[in-house]
């Protein structure tokens, strides 16, 4: 009998004994790349086990994600004698087990994963993350967010960045007051694809936009520009058409040009300013209606000379635009302007383009001129002569009053 006890107590024992090896507790390591080499610092990684599942919270450092599920390698180990616990032979079976999202992830590939696990076995995990956009960025007064993963906005799968979150006035230092921005083609080696919904609003010393990317046309989203000062947007010469035409950018179709023109020039006390034709193109015209602004007020004018043409340089490759038109005011009350030289070009004199120069005494019309407009030279009290060119179809009324 005492023998038959110490068989059974003996028995017991090696079953408890058996029993404690085939029922450890489950053995996680986990290991961390950054483009393909170790990196520990690449990313936050935790896990927890419940009810047969592992989830693993991710969270990828400033500048990294993870390329979704795809991208965390999961190797189970299934020691041989746990197939059988009388059989404890042979090699351990090593398995990938597959990983998915466990709800929804954020930008950046952050969020939480799971698998399922046994808590007999062990875990070899190894999440692979990639250098991509930062969080946020600031280069000259522009404010960039980044986007690492499948971008809803734009579409593109690839890092990039997007000028503001949506929120008001997201896209710039909000305590500064800029007349100029300028959009890159890339930060930090990044494409910049997207000026977020309400990037720019509310800015309203906004007189000037360049955008740089040559590969496809910026998405504007909603309210982007509102409130600003309705600025030029300078884009690449072979994409003005394509932004003009573009839906997004429809409403700012008479603002956009090539990047290197001037929409505002003085030369020799004269000032041009750019308008952008119906048909594309555009032309100068002198002053922009308001009183006196076709010269330079500051200096003291008595002879001017108009051009024919203003050359820009456009991506290096020289252009000559014409100067079609002087506007309405544009030299109203210049009392020292004693002569006007048109070189040519000119089609229209607006009305009271010269009024008030009471000390005008000689204009050179070009041989371009079609119109003289209401009251063009009206109070050019010692202009007596002027010889009007042969293609001057109209001469509209007090033209010359006060003055011929």
């Amino acid at each position: 009998m005492k023998q038959r006890n110490k068989i059974l107590f003996t028995a017991m024992l090696w079953l408890t004994s058996s029993m404690t090896i085939w029922a450890q507790s489950s053995n996680i390591t986990i290991s961390k790349t950054l483009d393909g080499e170790s990196n520990d610092a690449a990313g936050e990684v935790t896990h927890a086990e419940s009810d047969g599942v592992c989830t693993l919270t991710v969270n990828p450092a400033d500048g990294k994600y993870l390329a979704g599920a795809t991208a965390i390698s999961v190797r189970q180990t299934i020691d041989a004698g746990m197939a059988s616990a009388r059989t404890r032979s042979g090699e351990p079976t090593i398995l990938a087990v597959e990983v998915e999202a466990s709800g929804t992830t954020n930008k950046n590939g952050g969020g939480n994963y799971q698998f399922a696990y046994d808590s007999n076995c062990s875990y070899a995990v190894t999440v692979a993350f990639l250098s991509g956009a930062s969080t946020s960025v600031t280069v000259d007064g522009v404010v960039y967010y980044g986007v690492n993963n499948g971008c809803t906005v734009c579409g593109k799968t690839e890092p990039h960045y997007h000028v503001g979150d949506g929120t008001e006035g997201s896209g710039y230092e909000s305590e500064t007051t800029p007349t100029e921005l300028t959009i890159p083609a890339s930060v930090g080696g990044l494409p910049v694809t997207v000026i977020s919904d309400n990037a720019f609003k509310g800015c309203s010393t906004l007189k000037k936009l360049t955008i740089e990317n040559t590969e496809s046309v910026v998405k504007l989203g909603q309210n982007a520009l509102s409130g600003t000062g309705y600025p030029w947007i300078h884009v690449p010469a072979d994409k003005v058409e394509e932004y003009r035409t573009n839906t997004d950018w429809v409403t700012y179709k008479d603002k956009i040009v090539p990047i290197g023109l001037k929409t505002q020039i003085a030369l020799g006390g004269v000032v041009y300013y750019y308008k952008v034709s119906a048909a594309g193109g555009g032309n100068y015209y002198v002053g922009n209606q308001t009183n006196g602004a076709g010269y330079d007020s500051s200096s003291e004018l008595k002879e001017i000379v108009v051009k024919d043409v203003i050359t820009a340089d456009l991506n290096g490759l020289s252009q000559d635009i014409p100067v079609t038109a002087i506007n309405t005011h544009a030299f109203q009350n210049c009392t020292l302007l004693e002569k006007v030289t048109f070189l040519g070009n000119v089609k229209i004199l607006n009305r009271e383009c010269f009024k008030g120069c009471e000390n005008l005494r000689t204009v050179v019309l070009p041989s371009s001129l079609l119109v003289i407009d209401l009251d063009a030279f009206t109070g050019c009290t010692n202009l007596t002569s002027i010889e009007i060119p042969a293609a001057v179809q109209n001469v509209n009324a007090g033209a010359f009053s006060g003055c011929i």
